[in-house]
């Protein structure tokens, strides 16, 4: 790794200004009305992201020179479609889950990756997990749940709904789905020799085709999404934005592993977890209690203290190999 300052600062940069203006338009475009009606069709949106990611991870690819061939092989097919239909189905429990929590319960929420994998594995397999591992779910789900039990009486607006149990449930299954697709992700690594970049390119693109057709299938609410974009086309504007920015975002990190490590990647991904959250309260007005901000302090203060035994463990690591 050797990355200069003015690469670190560009990084940085590209990761804070992608991923905020993507969580704003995001929370802008399920939370927010347009001429007061709401938009309903989020497969839209996991359609539009999964696009423009393929498009930007070959353009990637075709900046460094690494080839995108084999990927339709036999033995790729079959994990790569079940990683894109976990994926798929997370983000419809994401976007289902958004109906039923205000934005910030939402980020927080997603902060507790821990949970259904540590879940899974405590009543499923009888595994058990180091205590650092237990003290650290704890704190977040005792943040989510002291800040979502607290959700302050101010927040009852037009734009949102108010917290409830059932999001709470679709979040869960959302980080559930989330767990099992990077699960998935670390089987093919250990066992292919795969570049990140096509990864990302064969994942989305059975993503893109997988919401393609459900969105022409009878199922879907196309119709209405249809009449809602022909109403209202400043979406349109909206929903490219979200796209390209989750997109570029998605590059940024690339980049930054490449030139700096994960270690800085961990620490830049904390950070920017915070301004995340603090950009969505001032930005759209969410009236924070005190005992809200305590729970927002719990969250981050668990997930701190997973990335800095992340970060120990890395460095101790790198430490013994160098030996």
């Amino acid at each position: 790794m050797s990355g200069s300052f003015s690469q670190l600062l560009l990084c940085m940069v590209g990761i804070y200004g992608s991923f905020l203006s993507w969580a704003v338009m995001q929370e802008k475009i399920i939370t927010r009305t347009y001429d007061g009606e709401r938009f309903r069709c989020p497969v839209l949106l996991t359609l539009a992201q999964a696009m423009t990611t393929v498009l930007c991870g070959f353009v990637w690819n075709w900046l460094h020179g690494v080839r995108t061939k084999g990927l339709a092989e036999p033995k790729f097919l079959g994990y790569f479609a079940g990683i894109a239909l976990s994926s798929s189905l997370s983000s419809y429990f994401g976007y289902a889950s958004m109906f039923h929590l205000s934005y910030p319960t939402v980020i927080l929420g997603k902060s507790c990756k821990l949970l259904p994998v540590i879940a899974l594995h405590v009543f499923l397999y009888k595994r058990r997990f180091p205590p650092h591992k237990y003290l650290i779910v704890s704190m977040i789900t005792s943040g989510v749940t002291v800040f979502s039990y607290f959700q302050s009486a101010g927040s009852k607006s037009k734009h949102a709904e108010n917290d409830s149990l059932l999001g709470l449930v679709l979040l869960f299954f959302n980080l559930l789905m989330d767990g099992i697709t990077n699960t998935t992700q670390d089987r093919v690594f250990g066992k292919y020799k795969l570049s990140s970049t096509s990864m990302m390119i064969a994942v989305n693109l059975g993503i893109a085709c997988m919401n393609a057709l459900y969105f022409l299938s009878p199922f879907s609410n196309q119709r209405e999404a249809l009449a809602f974009l022909q109403a209202h086309p400043s979406i349109i504007r909206d929903i490219v934005m979200f796209a390209i920015t989750g997109s570029v975002g998605q590059l940024f990190i690339f980049y930054t592993l490449e030139k700096f490590g994960s270690i800085t990647l961990v620490t830049i991904t904390l950070t920017r977890k915070i301004f995340t959250m603090l950009l969505s309260i001032v930005y759209f007005h969410h009236p924070v209690s005190l005992l809200q901000w305590v729970g927002i302090a719990l969250v981050f203060l668990g997930i701190s203290t997973e990335a800095s035994l992340k970060i120990t463990t890395k460095t101790n690591s790198k430490e013994q190999k160098a030996k």
